[in-house]
């Protein structure tokens, strides 16, 4: 059985290394989903400052995802920790 590049890869190792790793982002956008699934979360948290260099493309990346960045959210959301924090 011929495996896919995505299910080979440890996707950890694609998390960005900092704020300005934007050769990080094109190895995550072939790798695509569901190979980044298990750090989605992280990748997430790399958006939460926009004037991060990797905030920009990497957001552009996620909104892409549809499905499965909405079922986050709407997991998140169900956690009362999760509301308060983003209560305004």
């Amino acid at each position: 059985m011929r495996r896919e590049w995505s299910q080979m890869i440890d996707a950890q190792r694609l998390l960005p290394r900092s704020k300005r790793d934007v050769d990080s982002i094109p190895f995550i956008i072939k790798a695509g989903y569901p190979a980044i699934a298990p750090i989605l979360d992280e990748l997430l948290d790399w958006t939460a400052d926009s004037n991060w260099p990797v905030a920009r493309p990497l957001a552009d990346f996620l909104v892409t995802l549809g499905t499965p960045l909405i079922l986050r959210f709407r997991g998140s959301l169900r956690e009362p920790t999760e509301l308060k924090s983003i209560t305004v």
